[in-house]
């Protein structure tokens, strides 16, 4: 196919195809908010930045660009791919060019089913709400890499079967969206929603379908939601190939089925904030799970090895839930802060710190249990400095085995609601401050 140039003031509205040949603006181009395909194997707009704008109707419409064929590929940036569209390119659409700009796309968004790997690298910024987007082959954001949306509105969605990431997303507050399996490219992939303005708020963070890493344990993930933005696993994490560093730096809510990491660390930046895991979180490092926040719900489980820890600090107001399966802690367990706990299942600690519970109330769930706390070394203490309570009196039993280690009960159990039945299994020193309750064993 020929070339196609369009000089300043030509009048345009859709340029369906120009298959093999290049499509280039020369000057300054008004889309008037009616959006616009274009569809070739080179674009470029030469008007310099902002030359692409809407002068009627900002923020409307959408601007489609994509390859002459279904299968070109395209680049994104220095992104390799037979359509090269670069970052000066992009530094020519004004904020407000269209509401949405598609790369690639499907029948519906970009007018053709895009089956071309799109490859995303260096440094590309968007100032409107962007859309990568193909139905077959890959979706890559190298390593190094920087994909920024500068203003409010500038989401980035990247939908896909197929997409790699081991580069940095960023918005000014605007969601980012994953739809599709994601593969993890390096140990730095990162999403951050705060990092343009700064924007403490963020935004929401979500993954549609599975988490994977490309290499066990070796590749992470850094997200960034700020005090006002879920993050949302819509599927699992690390199931397929367990991820490196999984840090939560700061979100709202954080909602996820299972996790299998070499390290998770959470933290929540707004009261009332929740976490909540329907599958089991399984960590193999030294670093375990670090939760920092409010409310964390655990009941699909938990396993550390490799002597990683599992440490909850729950502020005043949050709940610890861990009621339906045991945690199997390989370093120690400590729960802190004044977060109520409600406890259901068996925890068992390897580590020499033991298990200790400080801050808030305790509530036995299970019925009638029992509710065990078990440390494995032999020196390992139990360390409550919680009230201990039933859910119905006399009806939940509880038991601690501690082997050589130090039981401390440092404050009542049972005082509130009676439990019915007690037994702590210890060859070392028991220090109570008051037991009520049907009946206690000490062995």
């Amino acid at each position: 196919a020929a070339d196609v140039e369009i000089a300043t003031g030509s009048s345009i509205t859709n340029i369906a195809n120009a298959a093999t040949g290049n499509v280039s603006f020369g000057g300054i181009v008004d889309l008037q908010g009616r959006g616009l395909i274009i569809a070739a194997n080179g674009i470029s707009f030469g008007g310099g930045a902002n030359s692409v704008r809407s002068t009627i109707s900002a923020g409307q419409g959408t601007l489609a660009l994509r390859g002459g064929f279904a299968g070109t590929t395209i680049g994104l940036g220095t992104g390799a791919g037979t359509l090269s569209i670069s970052s000066t390119s992009l530094a020519a659409l004004q904020d407000g060019v269209a509401a949405l700009i598609v790369v690639g796309g499907n029948a519906s968004t970009g007018g053709l089913d895009v089956t071309g790997t799109i490859t995303a690298d260096g440094s590309v910024a968007v100032r409107d709400a962007l859309l990568v987007q193909n139905t077959a082959g890959q979706i890559i954001l190298a390593s190094g890499s920087t994909l920024t949306g500068e203003q409010t509105d500038a989401t980035i969605s990247i939908t896909g079967p197929d997409i790699r990431t081991g580069g940095i997303i960023q918005t000014r507050g605007g969601a980012v969206t994953l739809t599709g399996p994601v593969t993890l490219t390096s140990a730095l992939a990162t999403i951050d929603t705060t990092a343009v303005g700064p924007t403490a708020t963020g935004g929401n963070i979500t993954f549609s379908s599975t988490v994977n890493g490309l290499a066990a344990g070796s590749n992470g993930l850094t997200l960034h939601g700020g005090t006002g933005g879920t993050v949302q696993f819509g599927g699992t994490v690390g199931a397929g190939t367990r991820v490196g560093a999984l840090t939560v730096q700061d979100a709202l809510n954080v909602n996820a089925s299972s996790i299998s990491a070499s390290l998770v660390s959470i933290t929540q930046t707004a009261s009332a904030a929740a976490s909540t895991f329907s599958g089991a979180l399984n960590t193999d490092a030294a670093g375990g799970i670090s939760l920092t926040g409010f409310d964390f719900d655990l009941d699909g489980g938990v396993t550390t090895t490799n002597g990683g820890n599992l440490t909850i600090a729950s502020s005043a107001g949050g709940l610890v839930r861990i009621r339906n399966s045991a945690a199997s802690v390989n370093g120690n367990f400590h729960k802190s802060g004044d977060g109520t706990t409600e406890l259901g299942t068996n925890i068992t600690a390897a580590g020499t710190g033991g298990i200790s519970f400080a801050g808030g109330a305790t509530t036995l769930t299970a019925t009638p249990g029992p509710v065990e706390l078990t440390v494995t070394s032999a020196d390992a203490p139990v360390t409550i400095n919680t009230t201990v309570d039933g859910a119905t009196a006399a009806a939940n039993d509880f038991r601690i085995t501690a082997a050589n280690g130090i039981v401390t009960l440092g404050q009542d159990v049972g005082g509130t609601t009676r439990l019915r039945d007690f037994l702590i299994s210890a060859s070392g020193q028991i220090s109570s401050s008051g037991v009520i309750l049907s009946l206690i064993h000490i062995l």
